[in-house]
């Protein structure tokens, strides 16, 4: 849990990130077998059975990260909507404009 802000400071979130996993599988190969230790099962590269892969063990200089990610004043919440959706619709009309914009050369 994180702490609450202190005074003047703007609330935020604490974000801990897990280092990644390296995980190694050959295919027509039974490289799990000779490592149980090591088996960890996880989804095939097409997701629609599971595999058995082998988790590599590597060194790391920090456990994990963590970052904080300011929050926003609930209060700013109708402006943050309004502005986030002008923004997004300016950049989409700009870009089907951009898009669908036919150059006129001059054909010599």
């Amino acid at each position: 849990p994180a702490s609450p802000p202190r005074e003047g400071e703007p609330p935020a979130a604490i974000l801990k990130l897990q280092n990644p996993r390296i995980l190694m599988n050959c295919e027509g190969e039974d490289l799990a077998d000779n490592c149980t230790g090591r088996v960890v099962t996880g989804y095939c590269s097409e997701f629609d059975s599971k595999c058995e892969y082998i988790n590599l063990p590597y060194k790391i200089n920090v456990a994990s990260l963590e970052v904080s990610v300011p929050v926003g004043n609930s209060e700013h919440g109708a402006l943050v909507v309004a502005v986030t959706t002008l923004m997004t619709s300016g950049a989409t009309i700009y870009l089907l404009v951009t898009i669908f914009r036919q150059d006129k050369h001059k054909q010599d």
